[in-house]
């Protein structure tokens, strides 16, 4: 094994598991929808989304540049997954529109929150649907929950 593989593979070991990394994300999540819902939802969402993209243009590029400074074995993306990264960029792009244009148009944090609760729902189908494999009982249990939540909040 070379240095660097030894050097991240201890990284790795000593960072945080993956469902920390995604309950970070659900709080941070939370944190921005009260945050939208207060101060940001009058504003014009692409106004906010070109102060959000760049904000995030700058803190990506500075992690990136301090992970090489500091060693990490930073693969960047090849050739051909450039239109995939594209792509999902455009997705981004036109889920933060509606993100942003729900609260423009009157939304709030509990009819936004509840609803993403269906994430789950669409990820596993599109996964099924792409040959990903047939969702287990339990997921699906949890799926009709999701469902009823999301009907119950916004009716």
């Amino acid at each position: 094994m070379a240095h660097h593989e030894v050097k991240n593979h201890r990284i790795r070991r000593n960072s945080m598991k993956p469902g920390a990394f995604v309950v970070v994300t659900m709080l941070l999540y939370a944190i921005m929808n009260v945050v939208v819902e207060r101060k940001l939802a009058g504003n014009y969402p692409a106004a906010n989304m070109v102060f959000f993209y760049a904000a995030v243009f700058l803190l990506s590029a500075g992690w990136l540049l301090a992970s090489v400074k500091f060693g990490v074995n930073v693969k960047m993306p090849e050739t051909g997954q450039w239109k995939v990264i594209g792509m999902c960029g455009a997705m981004l792009f036109f889920a933060d529109l509606c993100f942003f244009s729900a609260y423009y148009f009157g939304a709030s944090v509990a009819t936004v929150s509840t609803i993403s609760i269906l994430f789950p729902v669409f990820a596993s189908a599109i996964k099924f649907a792409s040959g990903g494999g047939m969702p287990t009982t339990s997921q699906i249990t949890g799926m009709a929950f999701a469902a009823i939540a999301v009907y119950l909040t916004t009716r």
